[in-house]
């Protein structure tokens, strides 16, 4: 199934409707952020989700506010984040046939989204959602522990 994301955003001329097609989009980092921003986005006017989900899950509002406050939320977010889990596998295998160093960015980056994702599903996807962020700690952590060590 094609994941398309309706995007609204506010214009000088007015609200334009765009289409992110998140098929192309296979980079972890992106579906991480898209699920991690869902509230501050909404608040921009723009919305980053599947309307097929959002369609499957009883949404059709339009209004991104209405549709970060709909109680079926979750039935669209989860998905993506199995999604995203599947990715961060998927690299990790692909990680570890190559030597540390050359995928010591990489690695960082991983884990640091990894951390993010982790922190999203513990929290759960239905309103209210508190921002999550990693600590500044398990920032430091990871550094040492993929970077430097």
């Amino acid at each position: 199934m094609p994941y398309f994301a309706a995007a609204l955003a506010r214009t000088p001329k007015g609200w334009t409707a765009t289409e992110l097609d998140l098929d192309e989009v296979d980079d972890v980092p992106t579906l991480t952020d898209i699920l991690r921003d869902i509230d501050e986005d909404a608040g921009l006017g723009r919305l980053y989700l599947p309307r097929e989900g959002l369609l499957l899950a009883g949404i059709t509002s339009e209004n991104p506010q209405k549709v970060t406050a709909d109680r079926a939320l979750p039935k669209v977010c989860l998905p993506l984040a199995e999604r995203a889990k599947k990715h961060f596998e998927k690299a990790d295998e692909i990680m570890k046939r190559n030597s540390r160093r050359k995928v010591r960015a990489p690695r960082i980056m991983s884990k640091y989204y990894r951390a993010i994702l982790d922190l999203l599903l513990a929290r759960g996807f239905a309103a209210p959602r508190e921002p999550v962020s990693v600590h500044k700690w398990a920032k430091i952590a990871i550094l040492l522990r993929y970077a430097i060590i």
